[in-house]
């Protein structure tokens, strides 16, 4: 990487700020899409926010769709860079850029929107980004003959590619993660389910699992943060719950002993539930546990318990005793039991799938 910019640098290149408004048009959407409209069906439709890289699912409403290899900001400022077609709601206040120069390409054009991640921290709820406020803001870019080079820009991003294929390339041999072949039990399971022939039935949560409440006794700004502690989970939707890692002896010392892994945690007043496998700090969870949980019937039941989160907002919160009267669809076998090999093996199906459509991404990277 550093060879590439001193290439570039003794060859002319320098290091210049563009206005905003010299690299884009904005447009803005037409139609004010509602969350009755996502039906699965036509473009992605794109608002505010970083979950889900702003995507909130599909519609085939008739609405203005943007172009791909595009970019959208958002009302908090928040930049990405789409290679699909979109279509977007107007009451979250996202906006789409498409580069007025077609010599951008893909890779340029991630460059570029690396580059603009500074708008997040200029806009807030209160000081809502548009595309007035941004249109004299200025981005630094490589810049040859007066003009933003491309090339450059196309070869940092390749060599970012490799040097980060080479390092999963390494994790996916070191972790044994590179076997992709799925046994005859994961096949089976995968086309149970898609032949539609896997039988569920509702069960009571508090009937399957004992809940405990975490509280925080001290501030959380208080507690040491430490990358060889352990992870620390907060009642968030993003990340897995995930906040920081902290100093363990800490914790210990102010009578906030770790939480051992191999549970599900859920937000006390959010709508927020995460597996979580190893030891880990907490504050203001609930921590749901069973004799037949492990990793794969976790990840299985997480995604069940986030569709019902869809009913909690800030005025209806959800809580324990709630949590404990709702009820889940479980997969079952011929016995009427709940069946957690199915659960097991489904799941180790799917991670191998994604493992592979990463390897086939990584070989294509390391061999283009």
């Amino acid at each position: 990487m550093s060879k590439l910019k001193e290439d570039f640098e003794a060859s002319g290149g320098v290091w210049k700020e563009w206005k905003m408004g010299d690299l884009f048009v904005s447009s803005n959407g037409n139609f004010d899409i509602q969350q009755t409209h996502i039906n699965g069906k036509g473009d992605y439709v794109v608002s505010s926010g970083e979950q889900n890289n702003g995507i909130i699912g599909k519609t085939d409403v008739v609405a203005s769709v943007f172009d791909k290899n595009t970019i959208t900001v958002d009302m908090f400022g928040n930049v990405f860079f789409r290679d699909f077609r979109y279509k977007m709601v107007t009451h979250a206040r996202v906006f789409s850029l498409k580069f007025i120069s077609e010599k951008f390409t893909e890779k340029s054009a991630k460059y570029v929107t690396s580059n603009l991640y500074f708008l997040k921290e200029s806009f807030s709820y209160s000081n809502m980004a548009s595309w007035n406020k941004i249109a004299d803001k200025m981005v630094k870019l490589p810049t040859f003959k007066g003009e933003p080079s491309y090339s450059f820009m196309e070869q940092y991003i390749s060599l970012l590619e490799e040097e980060k294929m080479l390092q999963v390339d390494k994790f996916l041999k070191d972790s044994g993660l590179n076997d992709t072949t799925l046994t005859a039990e994961e096949t089976a399971a995968l086309e149970k389910f898609r032949n539609g022939e896997v039988k569920f039935e509702e069960r009571k949560i508090g009937e399957l699992f004992t809940l405990k409440a975490i509280k925080q006794a001290k501030s959380q700004s208080l507690i040491p943060e430490d990358s060889n502690g352990v992870p620390y989970i907060v009642q968030s939707t993003k990340n897995n719950m995930y906040k920081m890692h902290v100093n363990e002896k800490w914790l210990i010392d102010n009578d906030e002993s770790p939480v051992e892994g191999n549970a599900i945690v859920l937000g006390v007043t959010l709508p927020a539930v995460s597996y979580q496998p190893y030891k880990f700090g907490a504050s203001q969870v609930i921590v749901a546990r069973a004799d037949f949980l492990q990793e794969q019937i976790g990840l299985f039941i997480v995604p069940m318990l986030e569709k019902l989160m869809i009913q909690f907002s800030y005025s209806k919160k959800p809580g324990m005793q709630i949590y404990k009267n709702m009820f889940l669809s479980f997969p079952i076998n011929a016995s009427n039991e709940i069946d957690y090999t199915f659960m097991q093996h489904f799941i180790s199906a799917q991670e191998k799938l994604i493992i592979k459509g990463v390897v086939k991404y990584k070989d294509e990277v390391l061999n283009s």
